[in-house]
């Protein structure tokens, strides 16, 4: 017998680390950030951006390419994470509700 687990719970090991690993790899190459600055505006450690960064982390990023408007969504998110008007983890959260919306 399978037990039902969460939408949440789905995709927390695969899909979260693969967006957080993307909005640091945004933020690092498109907006310029130091990995400093990204560990602070994501709410995680400087040693975890580094290893998003060199791929030990969130290597499934591939698999949002396809969704509609989802760089675009990013985009829109980080703005709002450096302006202060969202935190890391809420980010995240806005992230997977989109792609849930759209799959």
């Amino acid at each position: 017998m399978s037990r039902f687990k969460a939408p949440c719970e789905e995709i927390s090991k695969e899909w979260l680390p693969a967006v957080r690993g993307l909005l640091v790899e945004y933020l690092y190459r498109e907006e310029k950030k130091s990995q400093a600055q990204i560990a602070k505006l994501l709410g995680i450690s400087q040693s975890s951006v580094s290893r998003y960064l060199n791929e030990q982390r969130g290597v499934y990023r591939g698999k949002f390419e396809n969704i509609p408007g989802f760089s675009e969504k990013i985009k829109e998110i980080i703005k709002e994470v450096e302006a202060g008007k969202l935190r890391g983890g809420e980010a995240l959260c806005l992230i997977c509700r989109y792609v849930r919306s759209t799959v």
